[in-house]
């Protein structure tokens, strides 16, 4: 039974990498329309903790959390402004930015345990990103946590989850 659960979690894992790497490309588009953002998540090649033999297509719910973010990016940017005090998002490098974009969406979207969602961003931040700005993103994410807890986005949770209040 363990070994189910475990490949679950290493399944998500990957699709959030997956996700991960669709949404980081993304800031090098002008523009990107529905079309061309399924064109680059089909593209992208699978993340390279996929062994041999294994599934190579991409996960559905890699393409929701791209779709969701994608959806939600002004809701989930608004989010992250409250909490990144001194940095304006769009100063934020794009990596951190697509760390907590991904993890702010799943948090508020309600679908997992909140602190999975910050876990799976700390593993994602943790390959992905310098130590210091781990340190910086976890911060964030623990404030949001903080106020959603505490029911401050209620209005951000329920437009994200399609729940009414």
């Amino acid at each position: 039974m363990a070994t189910v659960k475990t490949d679950k979690i290493k399944s998500r894992r990957k699709a959030r990498i997956y996700a991960f790497q669709c949404l980081y490309s993304l800031h090098f588009a002008e523009k990107t329309t529905a079309e061309q953002l399924h064109e680059v998540f089909d593209s992208l090649p699978m993340p390279d903790s996929c062994g041999e033999g294994e599934e190579r297509q991409p996960d559905p719910f890699a393409w929701e959390i791209v779709e969701g973010v994608r959806t939600h990016l002004h809701d989930i940017d608004e989010v992250i402004a409250l909490f990144s005090k001194r940095w304006r998002v769009e100063r934020l490098g794009h990596l951190e930015l697509t760390v907590l974009r991904l993890a702010f969406f799943e948090l508020l979207q309600g679908k997992v345990p909140p602190k999975v969602a910050i876990n799976e961003a700390m593993e994602v931040s943790a390959r992905f990103v310098d130590a210091k700005a781990g340190s910086f993103i976890n911060g964030i994410l623990d404030s949001g946590l903080k106020a959603l807890e505490a029911g401050d986005l209620e209005s951000f949770r329920s437009r994200i989850s399609g729940r009414s209040l």
